[in-house]
């Protein structure tokens, strides 16, 4: 780290900041819960500007930046065995890092090799002018950014539903079931994966701190932001497009949909469509304007004791890095075939990828799709634009005694078009009345035929810019002010976060599973897996009175001594039970379970201190599944309510409808500083010793909520670790 002040004249100074920072570390358990599958990741970090200050005249002063940040991850992961090394048929480029899980057994998984880095350039100024009782201040700024995704691995997953499942292998043929391989799912991701992405962004604002009164302040401000789509400098982006796509494809097969951008470099086959530009978004929402209104008022003019503090404000979130990742894994640069449930029939543990697309050298690599086909790809779509966030607030603030302040205030968020994942290729349901492409009955077996665009599976997902989300906090603390030895803060918020995709938040952010019905948000609605309703947390210290008038050993062993912590109350995650269910009729595999009838939510928590519930935290007989002690596979798959033969409809079980273990934690420090009188009077020694969990209080995690897993409703970790006790020494002067 290095910062350099210069002071060219009293109203004129430069100042030079670098920071770089490098890191390594080594994972044991990054995805596995056996050893062996470690991921090892160097990282980058790089942060310096260059700004210049400038006093115009005693009311206007201009600052002006110039700076670079670079970010750069490398991840390198680990694993004991090879795909070919165990029997199983695998492409060269895919066979190093295999990925395995089994439900409720082993996770033999350690990730994904790539490296990535983003650079940014920018440049910004401000100009502030005070008059009168106006504060202006102007602005803005010029960005450049570069993304760089490189040797990213080829990766092949298999899941199987149980160890039977495992060591049979079979395909439905070979089982008897004829419908399920006992490889449930198998994923193969192929292709030409680096990327080279980049942008112009911008950006203006104005704001005015108009003081109407002594006692009243009003800030008004506007800001006008530039976030164009990115574009991709090597020619790889492609996309497939609804609204072009063949719902009925002919038997010879087509590309229509298929999209690439303006400087792709090659001859495009029939059916392909090359944008206007270097991109294959259209640009919805580059220009973005945003509204920045706050209030700051005394209640009681001649007194500082009371105030009121009111905001609101609008911003947006760019369009940014999953956009990117996802369209790497679309054709033709990119293969990315998802078989599960029925559609993976076929699969065996010797053989269990399609061979399609097996060699890099193949790319670019099209596949038409034609009513035999499976595909699945993660799209984007085209219109998709900037979230837009609004935040507002208010807070009143009271001096109520001295040292004393006390905040209650509200706070609230809406957000609109915000990222999520959603299958477009939910099969519909047909009757005799209805019939869909001549089917007139609904089993699992003809899914194919009544999707909206055949040929392709469930796993035919879009990055859209729908969803919703709300939060609404109350705010309350307590803050005492440093004085006779004594500080600390106490603060409380009760808050509700709900969302459209509530139960999938943090698998939409990484592009993961999509659960239940697709074409209804209000079956997904409801409080968010991450929302914490209650949290209290108090900070503190206090430097024990006695013995500082004390002289010589006295002073020197026993006093000067003080103790401070922080201590943490909180509320469990809002808990939403899925399963996987390989007989929903719409094709929609993961899905929220079923309750039991005349089964409610209140009845669905067992009752009890948690660590009385570890093996159990939900009352099984209220999950609708077929055989609770049996081993979970294709033959006993968790059970939903059935809507025609042995097909079955999404589950009734809601969003977050149970809560999981709270968590306590008291975490106290030990202080004690002895006086060295060198080479300053201030100068002492501290030593300190911490206390991390000084209780050893165990915070579990949660349960798993899979109630196709063999562990399901099992708590088989803590959140936060046992005690841990360590100790500083520190030289002040």
């Amino acid at each position: 780290m290095a910062n350099v002040d210069f002071l060219h004249t009293a109203a004129s100074k430069f100042a030079a900041r670098f920071f770089v920072a490098l890191s390594d570390q080594n994972v044991a358990l990054a995805g596995a819960n056996v050893p062996g599958f470690a991921v090892g990741t160097d990282n980058v970090f790089v942060a310096s500007s260059l700004g210049h200050t400038w006093i115009l005249k005693p009311t206007l002063l201009n600052e002006v930046r110039l700076g670079f940040n670079r970010l750069l991850t490398s991840s390198v992961p680990q694993s004991p065995f090879k795909f070919s090394e165990i029997g199983v048929a695998a492409p060269a480029q895919n066979d190093a890092v295999p990925m395995v899980t089994i439900s409720g057994s082993y996770a033999m998984v350690s990730g994904q090799r790539a490296q990535r880095t983003q650079n940014t350039f920018l440049l910004e100024d401000a100009l502030s002018w005070t008059h009168g009782r106006h504060t202006v201040r102007f602005g803005g700024g010029l960005n450049r950014i570069n993304r760089y995704f490189n040797n990213p691995s080829q990766n092949q997953a298999v899941t199987f539903q149980s160890f039977a499942d495992f060591l049979l292998g079979l395909n439905g043929a070979q089982n008897g079931t004829n419908i399920f391989s006992n490889i449930f799912t198998s994923v193969q991701l192929t292709g030409l994966f680096n990327r080279v992405i980049q942008n112009w962004e911008a950006s203006a604002y104005t704001q005015d701190d108009y003081r109407i009164l002594p006692s009243l302040t009003l800030n008004l401000g506007l800001r006008y932001e530039f976030l164009p789509p990115f574009s991709e400098a090597l020619g790889r982006f492609s996309n497939f497009d609804p609204s072009l796509m063949n719902p009925n494809p002919p038997v010879t097969g087509t590309l229509a949909g298929l999209v690439v951008a303006s400087n792709f470099a090659g001859v495009l086959p029939a059916g392909v469509v090359e944008t206007d530009t270097e991109t294959i978004m259209k640009g919805e929402g580059s220009h973005n304007w945003a509204p920045r209104l706050g209030l700051a008022w005394k209640v009681f003019p001649n007194s500082s004791r009371l105030v009121l503090r009111i905001g609101y404000g609008i911003y947006y979130s760019k369009v940014t890095g999953q956009v990117q990742t996802q369209n790497t894994t679309v054709q033709p640069f990119g293969l990315l075939q998802a078989l599960g449930g029925p559609a993976n029939a076929a699969a065996t543990w010797s053989n269990p990828f399609p061979a399609a697309g097996s060699t890099l050298s193949a790319f670019p690599f099209f596949t038409p799709y034609s009513p035999t086909t499976r595909l699945t790809a993660n799209v984007v779509d085209p219109l998709i634009r900037p979230g837009v966030v609004q935040h507002y607030s208010l807070n009143l603030q009271s001096e109520f005694a001295r040292d004393f302040l006390l905040e209650l205030g509200y706070v609230g968020t809406r957000g609109t078009r915000l990222q999520r994942l959603v299958s477009l290729n939910q099969a519909q349901l047909a009757s005799a009345g209805n019939p869909i492409r001549g089917v007139t009955t609904n089993t699992v077996a003809n899914i194919p035929s009544r999707v909206p665009f055949q040929g392709w599976t469930s796993g035919l997902m879009q990055v859209q810019s729908k969803g919703s989300m709300w939060y609404n906090g109350l705010e309350a603390s307590v803050t005492k002010g440093f004085s006779k030895g004594l500080q600390f803060l106490a603060s409380y918020t009760w808050s509700k976060t709900l969302d459209t995709d509530g139960a999938n938040v943090e698998s939409n952010s990484s592009a993961g599973t999509v659960i239940g019905n697709q074409n209804d948000d209000r079956q997904r609605y409801g409080p968010s897996s991450f929302s914490r309703p209650h949290r209290f947390v108090v900070s503190y210290i206090y430097e024990l009175p006695w013995l500082k008038a004390a002289t010589g050993w006295r002073r020197i062993l026993l006093g000067n001594w003080a103790v401070a912590g922080v201590t943490t109350f909180q509320a469990g995650h809002p808990l939403t039970l899925t399963g996987t269910n390989g007989s929903n009729i719409f094709g929609i595999t993961s899905d929220r379970a079923a309750l039991a009838p005349g089964c409610n939510n209140a009845a669905l928590a067992v009752s009890g201190p948690v660590d009385k519930k570890i093996n159990g935290f939900f009352n099984s007989n209220c999950i609708n599944r077929a055989n609770l002690n049996a081993p979970l596979s294709s033959s006993n798959p968790a059970r939903w309510p059935i809507v025609e033969g042995t097909a079955t409809d999404f589950g009734n079980s809601g969003v977050g409808i149970v809560q999981g273990p709270d968590q306590r934690s008291f975490d106290i420090t030990l202080i004690k500083r002895t006086s060295t009188a060198w080479p300053t009077d201030a100068g002492n020694v501290e030593f300190r010793t911490e206390f991390f969990n000084v209780f050893n209080t165990p915070n579990f995690s949660d349960p798993d909520t899979n109630v196709s897993s063999a562990s399901f409703g099992r708590i088989t970790s803590t959140s936060i670790a046992s005690r841990i006790v360590q100790f500083a020494l520190k030289f002040n002067f």
